[in-house]
């Protein structure tokens, strides 16, 4: 099964996560599924525009997934509590 297999995946999102995936050490596995899921949601956030809600239902995933990604994944920061 490849990337392009996946149902409802938009073409460009597929290419980009294709082209992330290469074959690696197991140390450098999770490092490598991190940098392919920053640039995948970083590569949707372009295309839609940094429209969240519609990265969400292309990559078929909750906005709340999205936000946390986001946040995990360097893309954006963490909001701080108030005082």
């Amino acid at each position: 099964m490849s990337i392009s297999d996946i149902k409802n995946i938009d073409p460009e999102l597929a290419a980009v996560l294709e082209s992330a995936v290469v074959s690696v050490p197991e140390k450098m596995f999770y490092r490598d599924v991190r940098a392919a899921q920053a640039d995948l949601v970083a590569a949707a956030l372009k295309m839609h525009g940094n429209n969240q809600t519609e990265v969400a239902r292309v990559l078929g995933v909750s906005q709340t997934t999205i936000h946390r990604y986001m946040i995990r994944l360097g893309l954006k920061k963490k909001r701080e509590p108030p005082n």
